[in-house]
């Protein structure tokens, strides 16, 4: 292996764990808040930027997800997507080889499926058992970030509030990311 493979190919790794990471925290952020910071989409940009840059095919995939956020923003304005949504789908449209686009968007929405069937099947369970409960109810406040995040979404779920779409979108990059279309399984 040359040294320019091998920096080359270092380069993509560094890459790829970076934008995990990023994926990870705007997860987790949707997650907990509901929210993606405009941060963690812009620094997945800046990464697929590199990745398409290192793969000499820049302009194909800005051209891809310029479509991505078009189409994501028309969705937007509909209500069927939140704003945060459509910049981490047209950022993470950059991570993926620009001929797995459509891959990302069936399996972002197989991911998201799959987070709504997860969430309506425990908004039931979660509404029989409080039906059926018996004795009063205590609100126990917990340090313990797990459990603090479990009675948020137990209560989003009972309410039937708005899903994390960024948990399956993030979900879905990685699984791209790391896969056979992926940057490296060329």
């Amino acid at each position: 292996m040359s040294s320019a493979h091998l920096t080359h190919t270092v380069l993509l790794w560094s890459l790829l764990g970076a934008g995990t990471v990023l994926l990870a925290i705007a997860a987790f952020n949707d997650l907990a808040l509901r929210l993606l910071p405009n941060w963690t989409s812009f620094g997945v940009l800046a990464i697929g930027v590199a990745f398409r840059l290192l793969n000499g095919d820049l302009w194909l995939g800005l051209a891809a997800g310029t479509g991505v956020f078009l189409v994501a923003l028309f969705c937007w304005r509909r209500g069927w997507m939140g704003g945060g949504d459509v910049k981490l789908l047209a950022a993470c449209s950059l991570l993926v080889p620009p001929g797995a686009l459509l891959s990302l968007i069936f399996v972002t929405s197989l991911t998201g499926g799959l987070l709504a069937v997860v969430y309506l099947v425990l908004g039931r369970v979660l509404a029989a058992g409080r039906r059926h409960a018996s004795g009063p109810r205590t609100r126990a406040k917990s340090r313990a970030l797990a459990l603090r995040l479990w009675q948020v979404e137990r209560h989003r779920m009972l309410r039937r509030g708005p899903l994390p779409y960024g948990c399956a979108i993030a979900g879905a990059a990685v699984i791209l990311m790391f896969g056979p279309s992926g940057p490296l399984g060329k």
